[in-house]
């Protein structure tokens, strides 16, 4: 039977519209019930049987009991902290700014026609559905780098209806453009980006000193109980084997994921760059991510660019950008090596002059087999 009642059909689509929201909010509560109980658990493991019965009671040392629970409970919390404050404070958006915002999306389409010579740079250097050519760009605000040398092209997004800044990206799962999109982790539910990248590469580090401590811990002590040969007059606690186990694949996942993140920092390279660079997914991916690295400023720079310019930035969750259309960290404009950059854009404009040739050569032999033709 076919439905075509009006309310009928609009009663189906809430229904829908509730459930699929209802498993999006199931699918990013997921990632931080499992954080929370694994770090709780471990937590729990590490102060109950490593600090009161292994090392307090079997080895009457309270003060080293003391000392392994304090630092066992510092780190858990600097997971904790760094892992909620990379959801809290999120990649950031240009939708943040009131003055990148397109006002009338349909009149700037109507407006905007690209002379018919950029058409083929379009293909070469931006989406075609999100390039627009203005004669009154907003360079008050915002300085592109990656566009057409000798025009002011302004790449925008049709969803968010915001100019796009280089390294800006439009995330699906999120459903909003992200200020130097780095990805999308499920792990946290969010896109890390220009705001949060900074505690997302802390709490790996958080999480990788934690795991390795209770790692470091429980071997001793099941090393000492194999080793004495305890289990000839006791039992091995299953919490001290799966505190080690737990830790022991965090440790290893989570170092070799953080020393990976951290080498994309020292490059200034984002994931989404280097997956262009490494693999050149289709001609456009290809084409942006050819030539040298133009946001490569040197390891200590682009470490500083994005973990801040001192040691407490470094080590403590503390904020140093900020959402301010007036400021410098803002995540809107992004310094280039000016070298790399000329060099880039003579990249650029010779694959335009070859596109060039080649589109007359097409051209002209088009022009060629109409003549065979009429003949």
């Amino acid at each position: 039977m076919l439905i075509t009642h009006p309310r009928v059909m609009l009663m189906n689509v809430q229904w829908m519209d509730a459930t699929a929201r209802f498993c999006g909010s199931l699918t990013s509560l997921f990632p931080k019930v499992f954080f929370s109980t694994v770090n709780i658990w471990t937590l729990y493991a590490l102060l109950s049987e490593v600090c009161y019965n292994q090392i307090s009671l079997q080895s009457e040392r309270p003060g080293v009991a003391i000392l392994v629970g304090l630092i066992g409970v510092f780190l858990h919390v600097m997971c904790a902290y760094t892992y909620f404050m990379v959801v809290i404070v999120g990649g950031g958006s240009p939708s943040d700014f009131p003055e990148l915002r397109i006002r009338n999306l349909d009149s700037l389409k109507a407006n905007s026609q690209d002379p018919p010579e950029f058409q083929e740079q379009d293909q070469l250097l931006g989406d075609t559905e999100a390039d627009v050519y203005r004669d009154v760009p907003p360079t008050q605000w915002v300085d592109f780098h990656i566009t057409r040398p000798g025009t002011s092209p302004y790449r925008y997004c049709l969803k968010c209806k915001v100019w796009k800044p280089d390294r800006c990206h439009h995330c699906s799962s999120c459903n909003r453009c992200v200020l130097r999109m780095d990805h999308h982790c499920p792990w946290f539910a969010t896109c890390i980006g220009y705001h949060n990248q900074k505690l997302f590469i802390q709490n790996l580090m958080y999480i990788g000193m934690y795991s390795g401590f209770c790692l470091v811990v429980s071997a001793v002590y099941l090393f000492s109980f194999f080793h004495h040969q305890e289990y000839e007059a006791g039992y091995l606690s299953l919490r001290l084997v799966f505190l080690f186990i737990v830790s022991l694949v965090f440790f290893v996942t989570i170092g070799v994921f953080g020393m990976f993140s951290m080498w994309l920092v020292f490059r200034n390279t984002t994931t989404i760059e280097f997956q262009d660079q490494r693999w050149s997914w289709g001609d456009k991916a290809s084409s942006r991510s050819s030539g040298p690295n133009i946001f490569d400023l040197g390891a200590r720079n682009n470490w500083v660019s994005v973990m801040g310019n001192h040691w407490v930035y470094w080590v403590l969750p503390v904020q140093f950008t900020q959402k301010d259309i007036a400021s410098p960290v803002n995540g809107i404009n992004s310094v280039v090596d000016e070298e790399a950059y000329d060099e880039w854009c003579q990249s650029v404009r010779a694959q335009e002059q070859l596109n060039k040739q080649l589109r007359e050569y097409r051209d002209g032999l088009r022009g060629v087999e109409g003549e065979d033709r009429n003949v």
